[in-house]
């Protein structure tokens, strides 16, 4: 399945009630997130450069990722930026493909 690395920042709104991540917000990320057949791989916050955290997540396409986007955007809370990345071997193979 497709991996994607999402870089998140809290939105004010998303400041001003920061003690409901760990019972509200994550809680409903991850049910939005099986709901289109994916999966939280990682979690991390903490100071990510601009970024208050990043998550590793898979989605079986590109639509299903920004699916799940668009609806948790809408929560108010992050603002998120998704960017296709590949595990190592796989990065490896095709660098093998493309310069044989």
């Amino acid at each position: 399945m497709p991996i994607y690395a999402q870089l998140f920042t809290h939105t004010e709104t998303g400041k001003r009630d920061i003690d409901t991540i760990p019972t509200e917000v994550f809680p409903l990320a991850r049910e939005l997130t099986e709901e289109r057949d994916g999966e939280v791989r990682e979690l991390y916050y903490g100071n990510v450069g601009e970024y208050d955290g990043i998550a590793i997540v898979e989605f079986p396409d590109e639509k299903s990722m920004e699916e799940w986007r668009l609806g948790f955007e809408r929560e108010g809370t992050h603002h998120i930026e998704s960017y296709r990345v590949f595990e190592a071997e796989e990065y490896f193979e095709m660098i093998e493909e493309a310069t044989a």
